[in-house]
């Protein structure tokens, strides 16, 4: 049976802004949960942006990875937060565009 996460993002952005933001994730373990977070075949460095042209640049998985806190919450606790906020609220980053078949082979073109 898999553990529910209650998973924090948090950074900042050139000590002007913070970037906050939760999520309700389910995995079978925190290995799981890391690779869900992000996943081994994410090319690095990486930019991440937030905003029409604010962005936060990440050298390696482990710095990317270093701004998630997780810890585990009991089904009723993750049914109440769904309820009242839908399962996540704040700043997400969303990795999917950063690892897709298109990009992989970008480096195999020439």
């Amino acid at each position: 049976m898999g553990r529910i996460f209650l998973v924090r993002f948090s950074d900042n952005w050139a000590d002007e802004m913070d970037l906050e933001g939760w999520y309700v994730v389910h995995a079978s373990d925190e290995n799981e949960l890391k690779q869900n977070l992000v996943p081994l075949k994410t090319k690095f460095p990486k930019t991440i942006s937030f905003g029409t042209n604010q962005y936060n640049e990440y050298i390696d998985r482990e710095h990317l990875l270093a701004q998630y806190s997780w810890e585990d919450i009991t089904y009723e606790e993750s049914q109440v937060l769904d309820k009242l906020f839908g399962g996540s609220d704040g700043v997400w980053p969303d990795l999917t565009d950063y690892y897709d078949d298109e990009y992989d082979n970008e480096d195999n073109d020439e």
